[in-house]
């Protein structure tokens, strides 16, 4: 998650551009494989003119009748990381 955020706010701060997951992988500055890790799918979201972005990783769904839940992982381009439950 800090390396997809690291280079979002590098494409951000270089080319005033907000890229996906995707386009980051493209450009070869995250690896594939850090675009679902652990269970988490990633996805950003730019504020679409600054250079705020929101980094968000969600779970996929528990089983049925499964008593775990995994929070959703936040982070920005000031680089903090949060758990929402």
């Amino acid at each position: 998650m800090f390396r997809i955020a690291d280079a979002e706010r590098e494409e951000l701060t270089a080319f005033s551009e907000c890229d996906s997951v995707d386009d980051l992988i493209s450009a070869g500055k995250v690896d594939p494989n850090d675009k679902e890790k652990r269970g988490y799918s990633f996805s950003i979201e730019c504020d679409g003119g600054g250079t705020d972005f929101t980094l968000t990783g969600t779970h996929a769904p528990a089983s049925p009748g499964s008593p775990l839940r995994w929070p959703v992982l936040i982070m920005d381009q000031t680089m903090a990381f949060r758990e929402v439950y």
